[in-house]
C-alpha cells in the first residue's frame, strides 16, 4: 500500500513515517514538507531503520501530485 504524509519533517510526521515503515504497514511512502533539507535528513534515518527492521519499502520526498494512488494520506502539517 502507498502511504503519503504531509508535514513529514516535523516530530509527529517523521515519527508516524518511522512507525509505519518499521511495522511493515506500507510498501511505498511519499513524504512532503516545505522544509526540504530537514525532510531529506528524516528520509535517510527512516531508510536506515527500514533496513535494520528488514522492511522493503520505497521512501521518497515528493509533491502533492506524487500522492496520487495513495491508499492512505496523513495530514500532520500545522
Amino acid at each position: 500500500m502507498k502511504v503519503s504524509i504531509i508535514g513529514a519533517a516535523g516530530g509527529l510526521g517523521s515519527s508516524t513515517a518511522f512507525n509505519i515503515v518499521t511495522q511493515g504497514l506500507a510498501d511505498e511512502m511519499v513524504l512532503l514538507d516545505i522544509r526540504q533539507s530537514v525532510l531529506e535528513n528524516h528520509i535517510l534515518d527512516i531508510k536506515d531503520a527500514a533496513v535494520a527492521c528488514n522492511q522493503n519499502v520505497a521512501i521518497r520526498a515528493g509533491r502533492y501530485e506524487d500522492m496520487a494512488g495513495s491508499g492512505v494520506v496523513i495530514m500532520v502539517a500545522g
